[in-house]
């Protein structure tokens, strides 16, 4: 028997699970790279910034990691992590800004 603090407990634990669910920001898509190669995990992306994202990994000599697109309202800001330096997340935002 789990008793009234246990109850209570468990209702909080939910209510902080579904509030987190919902307050949390979207991933929109996500991008791996694998020898180099771009290729789309999950969401929806356009092909020209698959092909804007491979030619930024071909010039800073990037072959592993991640790429996500994190929904904030109408805007997307880039995340990257899996052996991309942080230092090149400017390149891969401004390539989502401005598509060439």
């Amino acid at each position: 028997m789990i008793g009234v603090w246990g109850g209570v407990a468990m209702c909080m634990a939910v209510v902080a699970l579904l509030g987190w669910n919902l307050l949390r920001p979207a991933e929109r898509f996500m991008l791996r790279i694998e020898g180099g190669r771009v290729t789309l995990v999950r969401g929806h992306v356009n092909e020209a910034f698959i092909t804007d994202a491979h030619r930024i990994c071909q010039l800073w000599g990037i072959t592993e990691g991640t790429i996500r697109g994190i929904g904030i309202g109408q805007r997307v800001r880039i995340e990257v992590d899996g052996g991309i330096p942080a230092e090149h997340t400017r390149a891969f935002q401004n390539a989502w800004d401005h598509p060439l």
